[in-house]
């Protein structure tokens, strides 16, 4: 999970790098906000929600959409909402067994 850096923003790469390029991007803000629902969701003791689902319903459907075409296979954005979605996967994987 994405763990809170220095309380100095001005070096947080979630406030400076993450957070420009997931605006940019609609697949890795996606990836985003499934990993903060499922953080949040976790937090609370609680099942995935149905907010959860559904940002990682958008999010798989983004990825294929993205996966489909070679030019953005390969792209920083897709490689990284990948990487999010499987270590949220990991972290959360009780929850994923309950669905």
């Amino acid at each position: 999970m994405i763990l809170p850096l220095a309380r100095n923003l001005a070096q947080n790469p979630i406030s400076t790098i993450w957070a420009r390029n997931a605006l940019a991007d609609p697949v890795l803000l996606s990836a985003l906000l499934f990993h903060s629902a499922a953080h949040l969701d976790v937090m609370n003791g609680g099942t995935l929600s149905a907010t959860t689902l559904h940002h990682l319903g958008e999010c798989i459907r983004q990825l294929n959409t993205q996966l489909r075409r070679p030019e953005e296979a390969t792209s920083d954005s897709t490689i990284a909402a990948v990487g999010i979605v499987a270590a949220t996967g990991v972290s959360t994987k009780k929850l994923m067994r309950d669905l």
